[in-house]
């Protein structure tokens, strides 16, 4: 059983724009799937849900130091993003992926400051219709 981990060693690369930089930190996705309120005016307490029909693949979110030797990823391109997780336990061989298709729609430029690196930020919006957005497990083989 794993204790979790820490975000060292997640790496991520994108189909197209490989070399993107020294990632500071990501915000992962939130996949979300909405109610539909089937709710009707015999209800007395509660209101009544069902799980809605189509999910929302989300969107990561990752800061990038700031490198005038690396270009500017591409936007509207769909390409496919792959994370990859450091192993959390023993014995395990192959690394935990999260993997799927979508388009970088934001670059935010880096602010400047005295004593502050200077960071860029990406939205890569999973577009759920290529390779869906799919997290595979660690094992042992």
């Amino acid at each position: 059983m794993s204790l979790g981990g820490v975000g060292q060693g997640v790496t991520l690369s994108l189909s197209i724009d490989a070399i993107i930089g020294r990632i500071r930190q990501v915000q992962m996705p939130a996949w979300a799937l909405d109610p539909v309120d089937f709710s009707s005016l015999s209800e007395v307490d509660w209101m009544v849900f069902l799980p809605g029909g189509l999910a929302d693949p989300g969107l990561f979110n990752a800061d990038i130091y700031f490198d005038t030797t690396i270009a500017i990823p591409t936007l509207k391109i769909i390409q496919l993003a792959t994370f990859v997780f450091p192993i959390q336990v023993a014995g395990n061989v192959v690394q935990a992926t999260l993997v799927g298709s979508g388009f970088i729609n934001e670059i935010a430029w880096p602010n400047a400051a005295i004593a502050d690196p200077m960071m860029r930020s990406i939205a890569f919006k999973y577009d759920g219709n290529g390779t869906k957005p799919a997290f595979s497990l660690e094992t042992t083989s």
